[in-house]
């Protein structure tokens, strides 16, 4: 398994939650 650093999971969170308001 892969560990996700938090600020890339951060990243990724905010990329996923973009499309909301």
């Amino acid at each position: 398994s892969r560990y996700i650093s938090p600020d890339k999971l951060a990243d990724l969170y905010r990329s996923f939650v973009k499309d909301y308001p």
